[in-house]
């Protein structure tokens, strides 16, 4: 499979509160291609559902270490990385 069809589907497993099943689509598209940032903010995102705050909050920051400048969840993900280390 493609790297992206498992985000896309995790994505959506997000949207329906599937956090197990969206964690592992994000996993699977990690381990495909570790250099895509929106896998690693949606496994970050599905970890903070799982209030695995450290857990959400590493994958946050290497999410926006890979991400360009401007893509379009950099503000979100830098307002939620915050919340995070309060």
């Amino acid at each position: 499979r493609q790297p992206a069809a498992y985000v896309n589907r995790g994505a959506l497993l997000l949207l329906q509160d599937r956090y197990d099943d969206a964690l592992r689509d994000f996993e699977s598209a990690l381990a495909l291609d570790p250099s895509l940032p929106e896998a690693w903010g949606g496994r970050g995102q599905a970890r903070l559902a799982k209030e695995d705050r450290g857990g959400a909050a590493a994958d946050f920051e290497q999410a926006l270490r890979l991400a360009p400048t401007n893509w379009s969840h950099r503000e979100w993900m830098t307002e939620e990385l915050r919340k995070l280390k309060q």
